[in-house]
């Protein structure tokens, strides 16, 4: 990619379509990283400022594509499961909605967005994980452990719920 532009489209692309297959929000998790370390390298030429929100745009559009890209659809899911009379979801049948708004930001994106948001975002978002944690997000590095073990328990419990079949797949996301 030559462009800042173009690295925008391609990433708004790619983030999209894996957020349809995978968790929408592991691929804006993987992708943060990745952009930030682009950005670094590429002295100047892109900002990660420019394509994090666009990409996270993209992630949460493709992840309504799929029924196992976004936890809402396996909410529904659940819910018209334990409902008699109505009929499930087929795994293809939200991207009726999903794959066109992908197509449509893409575009956007690659005619109009890249100008427009450059109008409408803050002036300087460093390219550095740390600084950025401890200047924009203000992120506390002292987490109790109590949380993490809290994280933890929930999780175990959730995957003996599943397995003993105390909750489905709706109940659990």
């Amino acid at each position: 990619v030559k462009s800042e532009e173009g690295f925008l489209v391609l990433t708004v692309a790619l983030a999209g379509t894996l957020s349809a297959f995978l968790s929408n929000t592991a691929v804006i998790a993987m992708f943060i990283p990745l952009i930030r370390s682009i950005a670094r390298e590429s002295k100047g030429k892109i900002k990660s400022r420019n394509i994090v929100l666009a990409t996270g745009f993209a992630s949460t559009i493709g992840g309504a594509a799929t029924m196992v890209g976004s936890t809402p659809q396996l909410v529904a899911q659940g819910i018209l499961a334990e409902t008699e009379g109505v009929r499930q979801l087929g795994f293809w049948e939200p991207g009726i909605l999903g794959w066109p708004l992908m197509v449509l930001l893409v575009g956007y994106m690659a005619l109009v967005g890249y100008k427009q948001q450059q109008k409408i975002l803050p002036g300087h978002v460093s390219d550095n994980p740390k600084q950025e944690a401890e200047e924009v997000l203000h992120i506390d590095r002292d987490t109790p452990a109590w949380k993490g073990y809290l994280s933890v328990l929930v999780i175990i419990l959730s995957v003996i719920g599943f397995a003993l079949g105390i909750w489905n797949v709706g109940v659990i996301a």
